[in-house]
């Protein structure tokens, strides 16, 4: 399985996903991107959750932009908020939608809390639900 992760920056819930993703179910392929990327990489927040909890290195992230991928190469693209599916609309037959709040600039509590819901979700998409 290929799944895509999607967010605003590429900065904190769609690379945190990935690494999510690679921590929980390793034999998935996971990717993100951002619909309006920025930065050079995840935030200091995103790398130091995603490593403290999952043990996983993100600090060579660098974000990319949505309209540099090609979907068609994914089964999944999952979006993070409504708004980030609206924009992909109609770009690939197996778009999920959910509703993550963005940590970006709320501290670290806020960034655990999106780790802990992203991990629910991932279970819940491959079928664990634990």
């Amino acid at each position: 399985m290929r799944v895509l992760f999607v967010c605003g920056g590429n900065t904190c819930r769609s690379p945190m996903a990935v690494a999510i993703m690679h921590g929980l179910f390793p034999a998935v392929h996971a990717e993100s991107a951002g619909i309006a990327p920025y930065g050079s990489g995840a935030t200091a927040d995103t790398c130091w959750v995603v490593s403290d909890l999952y043990g996983i290195d993100l600090t060579a992230h660098h974000p990319r932009d949505v309209r540099s991928v090609r979907l068609s190469d994914f089964d999944l693209v999952v979006t993070m908020e409504p708004y980030i599916g609206r924009e992909l609309q109609g770009t690939h037959p197996s778009l999920v939608q959910w509703s993550v709040v963005d940590p970006y600039l709320q501290g670290r509590q806020a960034y655990e809390k999106c780790a802990c819901q992203l991990e629910q979700l991932i279970r819940d998409l491959i079928g664990t639900g634990k």
